[in-house]
């Protein structure tokens, strides 16, 4: 058992000392490489890791080289470390800063995949980045041969802080995504992040929220007591960055540095709410709700089974998401499937030869799956496949009413009740077995004549279908929709609007040409149709048109268009409603009503049926509208410059996002997205191309930009911005130009011309009020314009101890300041304190109300901003001291003591740690205290209105009555003996023999009542006298009893028993 405990009290050890070293590197401080700093170890060579290099800061520092309203040297003053998403650390990562913003992280992977965050921290205040890079991978799933997953160029900015805090604030929508490399800086779990916010270009909410935390960022350093408060918390969650925000605001009322830094009040506009400073909790709790709605969960691509390869028999495919209840759509085109464009999956694809799949997921309220690939090819004996025979052409109202009008070589004629026929080619094997055309409508070429008469003239139009138009024909899709490939057949019908089929009458159909039908069997090569001869058959059109509403009129009729397109829909039939649908399924009255034009933004299906009372409702009318994202525009154009430029890219179709290369080649999704301004300094080509969700990926834009040799050195840039400051500053000074030299001065004098300039290598060490000119220089290039700020350095406010408020008695106020050497001076009359006024040199007195103004002056300094004051005295009535019963002392045996207050209604809180109770502290008196063992009682009385009571304090001292040791037989001089017992403060000890005395199985009890302060007894006294010369077996104890000096006794416990055997 002793053991046991040791091992239980080592495990608490290590235990302890665990947090403590967690508590002292955790993801929210430390654990990151500072200047001068020794780095933590980075994780071993032969481990499996994740290394991420890039750039942390303000979006444009981070991404690009223009300025920006403030800039961070990161190298000194912070740390980047690497934690899960709960910011505990991950064990054995390193991060350091290898840069003014450059940094290097490295993690080490196990078998336990968790979600990867950097966050970058102040090493004196909170953090103040955060990026989510996505889940890691196992450990055992990277081969060996690809020990590291790398991610360069990634960035840390106000960007990827404001996602993080969304993403966070609503955990069951991250996506689920393992790390993957990343040259471009960007995970897919990033992309994937980035769908399920809904805010693509950023207008919806994202910016509106990374003007919040640029706000706070800017003011965060200020000397303004409650700014402390805001840098600890205001990256906690979403809440604590928006109350942060409306904390800000009010700050901004009254602190002139803030109005100074931020030149307006706080406000931003979110989901239709205004956050400032007269907002409330309900106003920020109905900002983050909107946001939580706003936040879709990204469904997980398609994955197939068997996996892509080389097979040598034909396999069933599945196709399935990790997403319940998502739909999956497919092509084997090549072309790329969406939720509106594809086949829809149903059930296990049986295929034989090589297929190329394409496949995509979607759910309603959810983003759509990236697009999962998937090539199978086969090696597999060929054998003969039956032919196809064109079995029959029907033609109907519908695909329910078909009549034929071709039949195995025979021409019919048959009748539809509608001018939008519905026509079905069906083909059959020769053989009579069963197969399935092959999905290939690319491939598909069709001519086909119909002639009617009118006024006994015939009319004759042919259309022809992905074949080349001969003279006087005429496309297909001006007549006709698309033909639809299914399991035997190929069917179309006439559209809505159509030049042809305009009344009743007798149309004439000759099927030319058909091309590109086929199917392949398993195991054999694919076997492709093509018309022989010509065909024919005849439909009579009675349509019925005074019972019939007229098919409504689509316009435009579908097709290709840029960004978006008006469509508006019309029928014939004067006083009908119209109603449609957009997400492909069939109209019913029920659908959406018509009530005028609207814009289409996304590829989609509109399909409008007409009803009116009295007649039949309409045929449905179709069309089919793809919409592809407008081109890129670049300002300014492409062309011939003398010096550097920042080129802005846009594009005409609102939400779009734009990827963009800079070395010539072909943009993709893959590319760099465009955030900001791209400067241009020197000659390069930019391709652009815009992509929007639903619609096709835009044209790719090119523009050359040619530079001339001779340009201007861009402006130097200083950080921290010029401005006053409480605190020495470390002033970097950076160059956008690359190989430039930087000169600066700090007596005001030409950085250029001046004796005294001096080139830029650190940071410079701005300790006092002064001005700070700069100028960059490099060969072949002029000389850039002088960049100058004047930085004024102020000693830090006072601060006030006990701070202001009410108080109910006299109090003695420290004033002191963080400057160290400052002298303070202070008024209590309510007016501006100068040297002047009282010097501080020790704790101010305040009996009663008065208001305390201080500044602090050093030599060399701006004197610090007034710090004031209000103290409010109230002399109130005093409790009554508490009083204990029994009063304190020294006692025999455990104690119940009562607590006693003389004030009626007051509350008594008391501790026994030897701590002074507080009104909110200690143990609440509600029933005597039970003391068993020595201890001080402290209690303090309060009651609502009235001054608290002083302390009182009672010690008391118990002793406890041990229990008897060594209780002995002499069977030779027949005596009990034991050791005698001591209790501090009993006027005597007596002792108490109990047991029993046993003989041929008969038991007789030993009581004694009477006791005996003796320590030996003869025990033959002890036996009955009906015992006498028989053989006794005994067992007895000792019970020892302490007699309070007053009178009465307190016993303690029984001796071990005593056993013995005797005669009288």
């Amino acid at each position: 058992m002793i053991y046991k405990n040791r091992n239980i009290y080592l495990t608490l050890f290590f235990l302890l000392a665990a947090m403590v070293l967690a508590a002292n590197s955790g993801c929210g401080g430390g654990g990151g490489g500072v200047s001068g700093t020794p780095a933590p170890p980075e994780p071993a060579p032969s481990s499996k890791i994740i290394e991420i290099t890039g750039n942390a800061g303000p979006d444009l520092q981070a991404g690009s080289a223009a300025p920006t309203a403030y800039q961070i040297n990161f190298i000194n003053d912070y740390t980047i470390n690497a934690c899960d998403i709960n910011s505990n650390p991950i064990a054995g990562s390193s991060g350091q800063f290898t840069g003014a913003t450059s940094f290097k992280v490295r993690v080490p992977l196990d078998d336990v995949s968790k979600f990867l965050m950097l966050t970058v921290k102040h090493k004196n205040g909170g953090t103040i980045y955060k990026k989510i890079i996505g889940k890691t991978p196992p450990a055992s799933q990277l081969a060996e041969e690809s020990k590291t997953i790398k991610i360069e160029n990634a960035v840390i900015s106000e960007d990827s802080t404001v996602k993080a805090l969304i993403a966070l604030n609503d955990r069951s929508k991250l996506p689920d995504t393992l790390i993957n490399a990343a040259p471009n800086g960007r995970t897919d779990f990033e992309n994937e992040l980035d769908l399920s916010l809904n805010d693509d270009d950023g207008t919806a909410y994202v910016n509106q929220l990374k003007t919040v935390f640029n706000t706070i960022v800017k003011v965060i350093n200020t000397s303004n007591v409650r700014m402390q408060s805001v840098k600890s918390y205001f990256l906690n969650d979403l809440n604590a960055f928006l109350n942060s925000f409306v904390e800000v605001g009010q700050i901004y009322q009254s602190d002139e540095t803030v109005k100074q830094l931020l030149s307006s009040p706080p406000s931003v506009t979110i989901k239709g709410v205004s956050i400032n400073s007269a907002s409330r909790l309900p106003d920020v709790n109905s900002v983050i709700s909107s946001i939580n709605s706003s936040v879709s969960a990204v469904v997980k691509p398609p994955v197939f089974s068997p996996p892509p390869g080389l097979y040598k028999t034909a396999r069933s495919v599945t196709i399935s998401t990790p997403t319940e209840g998502a739909f999956i759509r497919y092509t084997t085109d090549g072309s790329e499937p969406s939720s509106t464009s594809g086949i829809l999956y149903s059930s296990p694809l049986a295929i034989s030869t090589a297929h190329n799949f394409k496949a995509i997921a979607f759910k309603a309220l959810a983003r759509d799956s990236k697009v999962s690939s998937a090539s199978y090819s086969f090696d597999i004996a060929v054998k003969p496949s039956s032919p196809l025979v064109l079995n029959t052409i029907g033609a109907g109202a519908s695909a329910f009413t078909l009549k034929n009008i071709y039949d195995n070589g025979q021409s019919l004629s048959q009748t539809a009740g509608t001018l939008n026929p519905y026509f079905e080619i069906v083909f059959r094997r020769a053989d009579s077995q069963p197969f399935n055309l092959d999905q290939n409508p690319s491939a598909l070429k069709i001519r086909l004549r119909v002639t009617k008469t009118f006024n006994t003239v015939p009319v004759v139009k042919t259309y022809a279908y992905a074949m080349a138009p001969l003279a006087d024909e005429t496309l297909w899709d001006e007549e006709f929709s698309a033909p639809a490939i299914s399991a035997d057949r190929i069917s179309f019908s006439v559209k809505a609007g159509q030049s042809h089929f305009t009344e009743d009458n007798t149309y004439n159909l000759q099927l030319l040409a058909l091309e590109g039908v086929s199917y392949t069997a398993e195991g054999s090569p694919g076997v492709y149709f093509t018309l022989p001869a010509g065909v024919a058959g005849t439909l009579t059109v009675k349509s019925g048109s005074s019972t019939k509403t007229a098919t409504p009129i689509i316009s435009p009729a579908g097709g290709l268009h840029i960004s978006s397109r008006t469509v508006a829909i019309s029928c014939p039939t004067q006083g009908a409603a119209i109603y449609y649908t957009d997400d492909g399924s069939t109209p019913t009255a029920n659908s959406i009503p018509y009530t005028g034009a609207f814009n289409v933004e996304r590829t989609l299906t509109i399909k409008a049926v007409a009803v009116k009372s009295g007649l039949e409702i309409s045929d449905q009318a179709v069309a089919v509208f793809t919409i592809k994202t407008a081109a890129p525009s670049f300002d300014p154009a492409g062309g011939f410059y003398d010096s550097a430029r920042q080129v802005v890219i846009s594009c005409a179709t609102n939400g779009a996002r734009i990827y963009y290369t800079e070395d010539g080649s072909q943009p993709t999704e893959a590319s760099t997205l465009y955030s900001a301004p791209i400067g241009v300094v020197s000659t390069r080509t930019i391709k652009a191309v815009a992509v929007k969700n639903g619609t096709s990926i835009s044209d790719t834009s090119s523009a050359t930009y040619n530079i001339a040799a001779i340009s201007r050195v861009a402006q130097p840039v200083f950080y921290p911005v010029a401005g006053a400051y409480v605190g020495s500053q470390s002033v970097t000074i950076t160059c956008a130009t690359p190989g430039a030299t930087i000169k600066y001065t700090t007596d005001s004098s030409d950085p250029i011309t001046s004796a005294t300039a001096v080139a830029y290598s650190s940071p410079v060490a701005v300790e006092s009020t002064l001005t700070l000119k700069a100028a960059a220089v490099k060969a072949g290039n002029e000389n850039s314009s002088v960049a100058s700020g004047l930085y004024t350095i102020k000693a830090a406010a006072p601060v006030f101890n006990p701070p202001a408020g009410s108080y109910s008695s006299a109090q003695q106020v420290i004033i002191s300041t963080a400057t160290a050497g400052a002298s303070i001076y202070y008024t209590t009359d309510g007016t501006e304190p100068s040297v002047s006024s009282h010097l501080y040199n020790g704790p101010v007195a305040v009996s009663e109300s008065l208001t305390i103004r201080a500044v602090a002056v050093k030599t060399g300094l701006a004197a610090s901003d007034v710090a004031p004051a209000a103290y409010t005295i109230s002399q109130l009535p005093k409790v009554a001291a508490v009083t204990f019963n029994p009063p304190a002392g020294t006692y025999i045996g455990a104690q119940s003591v009562s607590l006693i207050c003389q004030t009626p209604g007051a509350t008594i809180r008391y501790t026994l740690d030897g701590s002074v109770p507080g009104a909110s502290t200690g143990l609440v008196y509600s029933a005597p205290v039970q003391i068993s063992s020595a201890a001080v009682i402290k209690a303090v009385a309060f009651k609502a209105g009235m001054a608290d009571s002083d302390p009182s304090s009672a010690s008391y001292t118990v002793s406890q009555v041990p229990k008897v040791q060594n209780v002995r037989f002499d069977s030779a001089a027949k005596t009990l003996s034991w050791d005698p017992v001591s209790v501090p403060g009993a006027a005597s000890v007596k002792y108490y023999i109990n047991g029993s005395a046993s003989a041929f199985g008969q038991v007789k009890q030993i009581n004694d009542d009477v006791g005996t302060t003796e320590t030996t007894l003869n025990v033959t006294g002890m036996i009955p006298p009906e015992y006498a010369s028989l053989p006794l077996d005994i067992s007895v104890n000792v019970t020892a009893a302490a007699v309070k000096p007053g009178g009465g006794e307190v016993r303690g416990i029984k001796s071990d028993d005593c056993e013995f055997s005797i005669n009288k």
